[in-house]
């Protein structure tokens, strides 16, 4: 085995992305020219500052790779978020159209989820944001001109493959640089970086589409995409150390997507199926606020800042809700995120008003915020370190999206069969079933890192 200074001595130019207070063991072993380092991090403490020295190091370790480009990755999602359902209507589509446009992005998040996750066992996490990035901007200029609704939703399947690009290689990145004890943290200030971004970009968003129009937010998203993509090029160069070895076993070392999905099946069917009924239910409330304020009357200045302020409660609690699943575990804010959410779907026949709509949105905002990075974490928590990381994430992401898809195609035919206020009710039936399933049938995965690495060693003996 090397000694570990002097593989540090030899690399001055690419450091590792660990905190100050950690070294890294290196082992080498070779089979048949194969060589895998970087098998492990241990982190070495002062008695009586271990918690605040690891919990800052973890979180300046992921300045760049992980919370500056998310920064833009937020804003680029909250400028348009309130503008696609309008712009849908604007174009001439139907209510189940609507829905459709809606839904474009998560179909194309769950198209690109499995490829996201083979591009990051081959790339690593740098390259692989950055053709995430591009493909956002290059999916923003189109999206900006399309006015045909077939073009429309294809424009916005692309940005959403782009999505996914980013959203795997951010999730699998934050698996091998955060042990489970600080994921929390670490992960719900990435979800506070998202809301707060997207607590600013609908009302920037909602502000050009009533001055200018829907299509112009979307150069505004083209804008993002490319600082995005600069920001990653320019910057995030320390992750090759880490992302390249986490991502770089091929052949026998890279596990098939078939033999990780059933590896893990059972973390895809319990922690996974509560991951999909939430993004259901959050994405719902994403088409539910908009149309409903249409139908009001309200402008789109008016509607831009109803989910602004929404956001912005949503965007107050990641540190609060970070603390609490590393103290008290992951279900202590899931179980009143579904919860609160479910109630605020409920209560949309209720608004008739601007103060309504901005108390549903207030409502449905604080329950949102509770579970601020909570798919991440449970998805981290559960996934292989190292060999695996990009494919089982992949899985998670695509459980997840398949809720974000369905989520507004369920809303949008529901709306068009009935009305818009039995879509948001029947939804709210679908969060109250999941908070049953997430109560009951989830357990907790707090430290559960051991267990994932047991599944995977009776496995490999099998």
């Amino acid at each position: 085995m090397p000694d570990a200074n002097n593989v540090q001595s030899d690399s001055p130019q690419e450091p590792l992305l660990v905190e100050d207070a950690q070294t890294a063991e290196i082992a080498d072993h070779s089979n048949q020219g194969d060589v895998k380092e970087f098998i492990d991090i241990e982190r070495e403490h002062t008695p009586g500052t271990e918690t605040h020295s690891t919990t800052w190091g973890t979180i300046k370790s992921l300045i760049f790779p992980i919370y500056g480009p998310s920064s833009l990755f937020g804003f680029a999602d909250g400028i348009v978020l309130p503008v696609i359902p309008l712009l849908a209507r604007r174009i001439g589509c139907s209510e189940r159209v609507v829905g459709v446009v809606a839904a474009a992005r998560s179909i194309g998040l769950l198209l690109g989820d499995i490829p996201a996750g083979v591009l990051f066992s081959r790339l690593g996490g740098r390259g692989t944001m950055m053709w995430g990035f591009f493909g956002i901007f290059v999916g923003a200029i189109i999206s900006a001109f399309m006015a045909i609704p077939v073009f429309l939703i294809m424009a916005l399947i692309f940005s959403g493959f782009s999505e996914a690009l980013v959203s795997v290689s951010r999730g699998s990145l934050i698996r091998n640089l955060v042990k489970s004890q600080f994921r929390g943290r670490a992960v719900s200030i990435l979800g506070g970086i998202n809301r707060v971004t997207r607590a600013v970009g609908p009302l920037i968003g909602g502000a050009i589409s009533h001055v200018y129009g829907p299509w112009y937010s979307f150069l505004g998203r083209a804008l993002c995409g490319l600082l995005g993509f600069l920001l990653v090029w320019r910057t995030v160069k320390a992750v090759r150390a880490v992302d390249t070895e986490s991502g770089s076993h091929k052949g026998k070392h890279l596990h098939g997507l078939k033999h990780t999905f059933w590896t893990y099946r059972h973390q895809y069917l319990t922690g996974g199926l509560s991951a999909f009924l939430l993004m259901f239910i959050r994405m719902v409330r994403n088409v539910v606020l908009p149309l409903k304020g249409d139908d009001l009357g309200f402008s789109h200045m008016h509607i831009g800042t109803a989910f602004a302020v929404g956001y912005s409660v949503d965007a107050l609690l990641f540190g609060p809700v970070g603390i609490a699943m590393d103290r008290y575990g992951r279900k202590s804010v899931g179980i009143p995120a579904f919860l609160i959410i479910s109630v605020g779907l409920l209560c949309i026949p209720l608004v008739h008003s601007f103060t309504g709509l901005v108390a549903v949105s207030v409502v449905m905002g604080f329950g949102n915020g509770l579970s601020s990075g909570l798919n991440v974490t449970m998805g981290t928590d559960l996934s292989p370190k190292d060999v695996g990381t990009g494919e089982f994430m992949g899985g998670w992401h695509l459980l997840c999206d398949l809720g974000s898809l369905c989520g507004p195609l369920f809303m949008g035919f529901v709306a068009h069969a009935t009305s818009l206020d039995t879509g948001a009710v029947m939804s709210s039936a679908v969060g109250f079933s999941g908070l049953v399933w997430y109560l009951f049938c989830v357990p907790e995965t707090l430290h559960s890192d051991d267990d994932v690495q047991i599944v995977k060693q009776k496995t490999s003996k099998t």
